[in-house]
């Protein structure tokens, strides 16, 4: 089944350097996306925030660390690791993001960092 993305501000393949569909970037992307809405909703302005709404649907703590790097346009470098790139970014405000790669990787971007999980 092809939902439609929730209604938050959204992009599909921003740097166009997925790698594959619009539709199987949606589909990687799974129930994230409706997540961040619950989380723009719920007038989210960080990112630890964000992130502990997203932890909560997920139903586990989300095990957060700070390795790596995440450029502006959302790429994310781990050492070691060829760089991913978002399959879909979900602006949740103006200054919070949420960035979905593959493998069920995620960063969440706001004014108090950048915090990096995996919610598969």
């Amino acid at each position: 089944m092809n939902l439609p993305l929730p209604m938050i501000k959204h992009d599909i393949d921003p740097t166009g350097k997925a790698g594959m569909s619009r539709e199987e970037c949606r589909e990687w992307a799974g129930l994230l996306p409706y997540w961040a809405a619950n989380a723009s909703q719920a007038g989210m302005t960080t990112a630890e925030g964000t992130l502990d709404i997203l932890a909560k649907h997920y139903g586990f703590p989300a095990s957060v660390h700070h390795d790596g790097e995440l450029s502006e346009e959302g790429r994310y470098d781990y050492p070691g690791d060829p760089p991913l790139y978002p399959l879909v970014v979900c602006h949740v405000t103006d200054d919070v993001r949420i960035f979905i790669y593959l493998y069920g990787l995620l960063s969440v971007h706001g004014p108090d960092g950048d915090f990096h999980t995996r919610m598969d």
